[in-house]
């Protein structure tokens, strides 16, 4: 955490969902896309190529103990599961 503290660009949506999956002791980092697809789907548009909703687990990719997203953060349109409740 430090390092990212001190030099690295925190993305929110990205953020909380990496504390809600560190928040159950033992979760392996490698498994951190598959859970976002499971349990947290949400769709994203990507404003470089907006024909198809996509989903974070597209977007995210760890290697080792390194997080990041494929796509500049400024570039991607987070649609709100609350905003889609009803329909």
């Amino acid at each position: 955490m430090v390092a990212l503290e001190e030099g690295g660009v925190v993305i929110p949506k990205l953020f909380r969902r990496l504390v809600e999956f560190h928040g159950n002791p033992g979760r392996d980092l490698a498994d951190f896309n598959h859970w976002l697809a499971t349990e947290k789907p949400e769709q994203i548009v990507d404003l470089d190529d907006n024909t198809n909703f996509t989903h974070l687990d597209n977007l995210v990719e760890v290697t080792g103990d390194q997080v990041r997203l494929t796509r500049p953060a400024h570039r991607l349109v987070i649609i709100s599961a609350k905003g889609r409740q009803g329909r």
